[in-house]
Protein backbone atom coordinates (compact mmCIF):
# COMPACT_ATOMS: atom_id res chain seq x y z
CA UNK A 1 0.00 0.00 0.00
CA UNK A 2 1.35 3.44 -1.01
CA UNK A 3 1.81 6.94 1.12
CA UNK A 4 -0.93 7.91 -0.47
CA UNK A 5 -3.49 5.28 0.24
CA UNK A 6 -2.70 5.16 3.99
CA UNK A 7 -3.10 8.89 4.34
CA UNK A 8 -6.89 8.72 2.44
CA UNK A 9 -7.43 5.89 5.14
CA UNK A 10 -6.24 7.75 7.65
CA UNK A 11 -8.32 11.14 6.91
CA UNK A 12 -11.55 8.83 6.58
CA UNK A 13 -10.84 7.05 9.97
CA UNK A 14 -9.95 10.82 11.64
CA UNK A 15 -13.49 11.52 10.55
CA UNK A 16 -15.54 8.14 11.71
CA UNK A 17 -13.64 9.18 15.75
CA UNK A 18 -15.18 12.90 15.20
CA UNK A 19 -18.84 11.84 14.15
CA UNK A 20 -18.56 9.38 17.02
CA UNK A 21 -17.31 11.79 19.40
CA UNK A 22 -20.20 14.24 18.06
CA UNK A 23 -23.58 12.10 18.69
CA UNK A 24 -22.33 11.35 22.20
CA UNK A 25 -22.25 15.35 22.90
CA UNK A 26 -19.24 15.30 25.31
CA UNK A 27 -16.85 18.05 25.58
CA UNK A 28 -13.58 18.81 24.61
CA UNK A 29 -11.89 17.89 27.24
CA UNK A 30 -13.69 14.51 27.74
CA UNK A 31 -12.95 13.94 23.89
CA UNK A 32 -9.35 14.69 24.30
CA UNK A 33 -8.61 12.49 27.73
CA UNK A 34 -10.09 9.65 25.60
CA UNK A 35 -8.29 10.29 22.87
CA UNK A 36 -4.92 10.51 25.10
CA UNK A 37 -6.03 7.31 26.98
CA UNK A 38 -5.25 5.36 23.81
CA UNK A 39 -1.69 6.64 23.90
CA UNK A 40 -2.38 9.02 20.58
CA UNK A 41 -0.04 12.03 20.66
CA UNK A 42 -1.22 15.76 20.87
CA UNK A 43 -0.90 16.24 17.31
CA UNK A 44 -2.51 13.09 16.77
CA UNK A 45 -5.64 14.16 18.65
CA UNK A 46 -5.72 17.45 17.10
CA UNK A 47 -5.82 16.18 13.70
CA UNK A 48 -8.52 13.86 14.12
CA UNK A 49 -10.59 16.97 16.54
CA UNK A 50 -9.79 19.37 13.84
CA UNK A 51 -8.01 21.35 16.85
CA UNK A 52 -4.65 23.05 17.03
CA UNK A 53 -1.95 21.62 18.64
CA UNK A 54 -1.13 23.88 21.02
CA UNK A 55 -5.20 23.96 22.02
CA UNK A 56 -4.44 19.87 23.05
CA UNK A 57 -1.10 20.24 24.93
CA UNK A 58 -3.09 23.28 26.68
CA UNK A 59 -5.76 20.94 27.19
CA UNK A 60 -3.78 18.19 28.52
CA UNK A 61 -1.99 19.71 30.71
CA UNK A 62 -4.85 21.51 32.44
CA UNK A 63 -6.65 17.70 32.69
CA UNK A 64 -3.66 15.89 33.93
CA UNK A 65 -3.15 18.99 36.75
CA UNK A 66 -6.59 18.48 37.83
CA UNK A 67 -6.49 14.82 38.02
CA UNK A 68 -2.88 15.38 40.39
CA UNK A 69 -4.92 17.52 42.54
CA UNK A 70 -7.49 15.24 43.59
CA UNK A 71 -10.28 17.14 41.79
CA UNK A 72 -11.35 14.66 39.32
CA UNK A 73 -14.86 14.25 38.97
Amino acid sequence: MNDEMLEKILKRLNILVSLEFDQEKVTDQEKISRLDSFGLKPSEIAEILGKSGDKISKQLYAIKTRKKGGKEK
